[in-house]
């Protein structure tokens, strides 16, 4: 969708700048994992709830099918999740990147891996040990 952006532009070392200032402040946060969600929706749901301590509502795992006007902008990349109903995994089938594309998402990924790592440790069952920021 934007053929110019950064690997910066993932958001993965600013997110990393959030989560540890939010957990050294000692506030309470959760991570929501992509795959737990995709897995079993309502279970990831009420473990973020559960931290947050707040109510789960289960009507919250569903959704209009009308897009919201905001997504009229990127449409084309919101074309799955304005088909969708309900969270949930996507159906497979999406084929291999072009091999120049291949590179900048493998890049990209060396640049972030590191950041998702330190958010995820940080959040995951090692809380108390204090990752080296990169």
């Amino acid at each position: 969708m934007q053929s110019d952006a950064t690997s910066a532009a993932m958001g993965f070392g600013h997110l990393w700048d959030i989560v540890s200032t939010v957990t050294s402040s000692g506030l309470p946060m959760h991570l929501v994992d992509g795959d737990r969600v995709a897995g079993d929706p309502e279970a990831e749901m009420r473990r973020y709830c559960a931290a947050m301590d707040i109510a789960f509502l289960p009507e919250s795992l569903a959704f209009r099918k009308e897009p919201p006007p905001s997504w009229r902008a990127t449409g084309r990349w919101h074309a799955g999740a304005s088909e969708s109903s309900a969270l949930g995994a996507a159906p497979a089938g999406k084929g291999p990147l072009p091999d120049e594309l291949e590179r900048t998402a493998a890049a990209f990924e060396r640049d972030q891996l590191p950041y998702y790592e330190l958010i995820t440790a940080a959040l995951g069952k090692d809380r108390d040990r204090k990752p080296e920021v990169p």
